[in-house]
């Protein structure tokens, strides 16, 4: 579906390849439940992730200068963009991502967002900061071609703080029923104080 919008939307031939995708269902006008949106995730944990590419620094240095105290590579989420083919589908998945990071235990969310994207975000009431533009020169030119129009509309690499969005995440626990949900221990200091209970 990604390869799909991107395709169509900016001329572009792109595979993205995220750790997963998650994606919003939905059954307009009495028919059959389908995908309408996805947006990739990826643990950078995992190895590098595409926004690096545009940033002098590891995601986790250049988000440990923004919020002036240590910030580790696994607390952030990696955000790919949204597909989607409705709107309003794009922005219940927009709506979903505080949800989606406190699932994921993750309490930074980061992303390469157009101007476009970063206004609905906004306007959802989603707190982003600016960290940089994300150069399509940074890709080579190659790659860069691969993208099609997309780098014409000048996208910037932005991130958000789960703290930022208490009433969001309520709001999504309320609002999204997730089909797939395995819980695990992240921390050792958890472990310790479950043993030590």
């Amino acid at each position: 579906m990604v390869s799909e919008v991107f395709e169509r939307r900016f001329g572009a031939r792109v595979d993205p390849d995220p750790d997963r995708f998650i994606a919003y269902l939905g059954a307009p006008e009495g028919r059959p439940e389908q995908v309408e949106a996805c947006i990739g995730v990826s643990l950078p944990e995992d190895g590098p992730v595409l926004l690096e590419r545009y940033l002098d620094a590891p995601i986790e240095e250049v988000l440990t200068a923004a919020e002036g105290r240590p910030v580790r590579r696994r607390q952030i989420l990696h955000l790919g963009s949204v597909a989607s083919t409705r709107t309003l589908a794009g922005a219940e998945l927009y709506r979903a991502v505080p949800l989606i990071q406190a699932c994921l235990g993750r309490s930074y969310a980061a992303m390469t967002m157009t101007g476009r994207s970063a206004g609905l975000a906004r306007r959802l009431g989603l707190v982003t900061h600016r960290l940089c533009e994300a150069d399509g020169d940074r890709l080579g030119a190659e790659e860069l071609a691969r993208w099609g129009t997309f780098y014409d509309q000048r996208p910037e690499v932005r991130w958000g703080r789960l703290a930022d969005h208490s009433e969001q995440l309520v709001t999504g626990v309320e609002r999204y029923a997730l089909d797939s949900v395995d819980i695990r221990l992240l921390t050792p200091e958890v472990t310790e104080l479950t043993h030590a209970a």
